[in-house]
Formats: C-alpha cells, sequence, structure tokens
C-alpha cells in the first residue's frame, strides 16, 4: 500500500469516528451487552462526549452481515453492521466501506476506553481477498527494535523493511535472510511495509533490488540474499 493510500484510509477512519451518532447519554455497557448477546466482543471508544462502538464476532458462513472481516490469529473475524454507529460499516449509510471499517475498528480497538482494549495482528489482512496494509508504522519499527531487529527506511516512514538476527529465529523455513554489514538477519514481513521480499510470490532479483535500493542511501552493505 502507497503513502497516499495509507493517509487516505487514517483520514477517513478519523472522519468516520467523529461522524459517530453522539450517544453519551446511554451507558456503554447497553453496547457491550447487546455485542455479547450475540457471542461478539465489544469495542467501545468515548472521546469528547462522542461513543464509537462495534462488535467483532467470529466468521460463519451461516452469518449475513460478515463482509467485513479480517485475518487474526488462527480465526476470521468480523464487525456487526447491526452493532456498531461507525458509518463506513453500516451498507446504508451510503458511505460503506469494507476496507475502511475494518481499518478503523481495528486501530479502535487498542484504545478502547469503553470496554477492554484488544492487541489485534498487524499487519492488518483482509478476509478473503487476503488484502494486507500498515495500520502503525511507527509502533511496526518500536516492535522490530524490540527484538533487536533493524529498520530500513526509503522516503517516508510509510516505506520501511524490518530485519531480526537470523540467531534469534527458531527456524528459517519459508524466511528470507540476507548479510547486513556482514552480520546476518532475516526479513520480516509482519513488521514490514515493502512488499518486494514477502514469501507469496518472492523473486529474489526483486527482492535484492529492494534491500538495496533501501539501504545503500545508509552506507549499508547487502550480501549473500537467500
Amino acid at each position: 500500500m502507497n503513502f497516499k493510500t495509507v493517509l487516505g484510509f487514517a483520514a477517513l477512519a478519523l472522519i468516520g469516528m467523529t461522524n459517530a451518532a453522539s450517544t453519551k447519554t446511554i451507558p456503554t455497557e447497553v453496547y457491550a451487552k447487546k455485542c455479547r448477546n450475540i457471542s461478539g466482543t465489544p469495542v467501545i471508544n468515548t472521546e469528547n462526549g462522542v461513543t464509537s462502538y462495534a462488535c467483532l464476532i467470529e466468521y460463519t458462513d451461516k452469518e449475513k452481515n460478515n463482509e467485513a472481516c479480517f485475518y487474526n490469529k488462527e480465526s476470521i473475524l468480523c464487525i456487526d453492521e447491526q452493532v456498531t454507529n461507525i458509518d463506513y460499516c453500516k451498507k446504508d449509510s451510503g458511505v460503506y466501506d469494507s476496507r475502511v471499517c475494518i481499518y478503523t475498528v481495528h486501530n479502535l480497538a487498542s484504545h478502547a476506553n469503553g470496554s477492554e482494549p484488544i492487541l489485534l495482528d498487524r499487519p492488518l489482512i483482509t478476509y478473503p481477498k487476503k488484502e494486507k496494509f500498515v495500520l502503525t508504522p511507527r509502533q511496526d519499527y518500536d516492535d522490530c527494535r524490540k527484538k533487536n531487529g533493524i529498520v530500513i527506511n526509503y522516503q517516508t516512514i510509510f516505506q520501511y523493511m524490518c530485519f531480526l538476527p537470523e540467531s534469534s529465529l527458531e527456524s528459517t523455513k519459508d524466511v528470507h535472510c540476507v548479510t547486513l554489514d556482514g552480520k546476518r538477519y532475516c526479513y520480516d514481513e509482519n513488521l514490514s511495509a515493502s512488499g518486494f521480499c514477502d514469501s507469496k510470490d518472492f523473486d529474489k532479483t526483486v527482492c535484492e533490488y529492494t534491500i538495496k535500493q533501501y539501504a545503500t542511501p545508509r552506507n549499508i552493505s547487502v550480501e549473500d540474499l537467500e
């Protein structure tokens, strides 16, 4: 996903939350209960007197409200359009957009204050199209460095690659590793936003060229990509 698209999602998500109907007179527990009644997980946040809420339900073929869905751990979660006040999640709102809906709720979940905050998987991967896009670049940077990895970005903070020490991995199966400044690192596609070295449709020539484009301006040597 390119820089403009990421900014576009962020702007639309913000508009979607600020345009949510004011529900300050209704206790948030009311929305939480409606969600739990359908075996869902509530996501509720209130800022400046405006409450935004949604309900995450596990995907099922029998569920009619499962168009805005994404992968999370070993399951697929969907946003029930009947238990949300976020316009982008409601098909009759005139601005329905499943991707912006998912983006909005995914971000809302991590800082929810009217329900328990939920740490959902990153990067966000939609179901069933498996579209992958970045949510929080700086968080990816931090997570990479906490694992003793290095982050190399290119032109903007939204174009970056994370490399973890090869010695820190339990297995290098289906992982592509490279020598950077004489040390062996492996590319972590879940904490990266380049796309050119991901395991799906991997092309060594393209990957190596991309790494060098990112690394050369920082005087980082690149060798032995596998």
